[in-house]
């Protein structure tokens, strides 16, 4: 019995001895977190002697789930002590408190064996709703309705193009009438979003002619506005998350109410791309002609110079 329990106490210290040291923490810096938002995360990794980094830039053990998207990390720098530090920035697009993905470093525990992988213990985050409570943009968001085939969508593209032809005539006789009365020098208007209007034209032409397509349709009209932006030079790139671009916007943007209706389109189109809201064909047809309005109204506002010359 006594030699049981000597073997049984020098097992015991050489596991304790053979125990790695080595650790991966992450923390989450103080601070709300909004819907949307960059979240920057601390990243501390510590190794025992002669252990070494194979990759330096932490990255999700397996892929982020659906509402939560990663944005990258930097390259972990060791101090003097020999411990390693970086940031990681992820986005969450779910609301409440919400599991923070598992990082992941690979590391060599001996020069003569295997990579081995570092992971860290679980941390949550709470993320708050970016518009108000009682939006007006949210309560247009309502379930997906089971909706069948359209009857008249063959009928709609042909009022379309018979309207279409009507356009170009009234145009052409209303050019014919001012040739014929003075000659008109007309420098072009500025109007940058000529070429988001048209792609909403042609987005709303497909869409009634498709049974389904709600979630595609609200991630065109995000990309068509955010490209709208850029080409406009309210902002740099198109890159920007919404959060971002709510700081930018309204010191680009000439009245504030267009920036905040701009955002929340943009919005909108984010619970539907990222955190897989899907609301009903009327509510989507309501934001692409929310959109419409919003970029012709900035598009009025471009200033025209017509000079009249003698005839």
């Amino acid at each position: 019995m006594l030699r049981v329990a000597l073997i049984a106490g020098i097992l015991a210290g050489s596991v304790a001895g053979t125990a790695h040291a080595q650790s991966l923490t992450v923390s989450i810096r103080p601070g709300r977190v909004l819907l949307g938002d960059p979240v920057i995360m601390d990243v501390t990794a510590r190794l025992d002697s002669g252990q070494e980094l194979v990759d330096r830039v932490p990255r999700p053990l397996i892929p982020t789930p659906d509402g939560v998207q990663y944005l990258g990390g930097d390259s972990l720098r060791a101090d003097r002590e020999g411990t390693f530090h970086g940031t990681v920035r992820f986005a969450f697009y779910r609301l409440g408190n919400l599991p923070v993905p598992t990082l992941a470093l690979l590391f060599r525990p001996r020069s003569d064996q295997p990579v081995d992988t570092l992971v860290h213990q679980p941390v949550s985050i709470t993320v708050s709703g970016l518009a108000p409570a009682g939006s007006p943009q949210l309560k247009d968001i309502r379930p997906l309705a089971d909706v069948g085939p359209p009857r008249w969508a063959p009928l709609i593209v042909l009022l379309l193009v018979v309207l279409a032809g009507v356009l170009v005539i009234l145009r052409t006789a209303r050019r014919e009438r001012i040739a014929s009365g003075a000659t008109v020098t007309a420098v072009p208007a500025r109007a940058p979003f000529n070429k988001a209007l048209a792609e909403l034209d042609r987005l709303e032409v497909q869409a009634r002619a498709s049974a389904d397509g709600v979630p595609e349709l609200y991630s065109n009209v995000r990309d068509i506005l955010r490209a709208a932006l850029v080409d406009a030079g309210m902002v740099g790139t198109a890159s920007l998350t919404t959060p971002e671009l709510s700081e930018v916007l309204p010191r680009t943007v000439a009245e504030a109410e267009g920036a905040a209706r701009m955002m929340q389109l943009l919005a909108a189109g984010d619970l539907v791309r990222f955190a897989a809201v899907r609301p009903d064909r009327e509510a989507a047809m309501d934001h692409l002609a929310a959109a419409r309005r919003l970029l012709s109204e900035w598009n009025q506002s471009a200033r025209f110079e017509v000079v009249d010359a003698l005839r």
